[in-house]
């Protein structure tokens, strides 16, 4: 696991850039953390540096929004409570690049090639922990 600090909104961009260059369609990368902790807005800059030109929000309310070319899932599933149910199929879509905020709600039902970042932040530093699960080494984002 890596500990990669991201004081500013460029530095969140910046990693955001760098992510988005390792990641390939199928892979789930499953985002947790506080309110306004930017899990949103690195979604927004990843979709951005893979070439989505849509427009991203929150899914908070509609849970699921698709975007593309190419196609991009992101998911909030803060209001789920385990039950991914309707979810199961942009979950493991091989063909998309799968972002889920509150990824730990479902846990259990996540693919097995997920990556996991967790948002942290507090008056001194905002931080992302990044951990490869075994589907890419987190030393690429080692400076």
């Amino acid at each position: 696991m890596i500990i990669k600090p991201i004081p500013t909104l460029e530095d969140t961009k910046r990693f955001a850039e760098t992510f988005a260059h390792h990641l390939t369609p199928g892979i789930c990368v499953a985002l947790d953390g506080d309110l306004g902790a930017g899990k949103t807005t690195f979604v927004k800059y990843c979709a951005h540096a893979l070439g989505i030109q849509d427009a991203l929000d929150s899914p908070t309310f509609t849970i699921l929004k698709t975007y593309g070319p190419p196609r991009l899932h992101h998911m909030d599933a803060y209001r789920l409570d385990g039950d991914a149910d309707d979810l199961e199929d942009a979950l493991f879509d091989e063909d998309a690049y799968i972002f889920v905020e509150w990824a730990s709600n479902i846990t259990n039902r996540l693919p097995k090639r997920t990556l996991f970042l967790t948002f942290s932040q507090n008056s001194q530093e905002r931080v992302v922990k990044i951990n490869g699960n075994g589907v890419l080494n987190e030393d690429l984002f080692n400076d």
